[in-house]
């Protein structure tokens, strides 16, 4: 089944997402946890291909024993972010 090209069926809401990513990355957090709330964001949206592509951007940022410890703790801290409200 081939994929929907987002950029023409909603080119405003992915302007909107570009420029939302951009704002992200000026911030303070570090990319690798912008990245986990993206792919945690695609994996609630059931979005196969946005997890892909998250998954592909966060893997290997850090390959330290240390930095394993780092990814896990921002993992657990980023799930419950853009999580459906109840």
């Amino acid at each position: 089944m081939p994929r929907e090209n987002y950029r023409a069926i909603a080119p405003d809401a992915i302007r909107k997402l570009v420029e939302l990513s951009t704002l992200l990355h000026k911030g303070n957090l570090p990319a690798g946890l912008i990245h986990l709330v993206y792919l945690r964001a695609s994996q609630i949206n059931g979005c196969a291909y946005c997890v892909d592509s998250h998954t592909r951007n966060h893997s290997g940022s850090t390959t330290s024993r240390s930095g394993a410890r780092r990814r896990s703790f921002r993992r657990k801290s980023a799930l419950p972010w853009p999580g459906p409200r109840r």
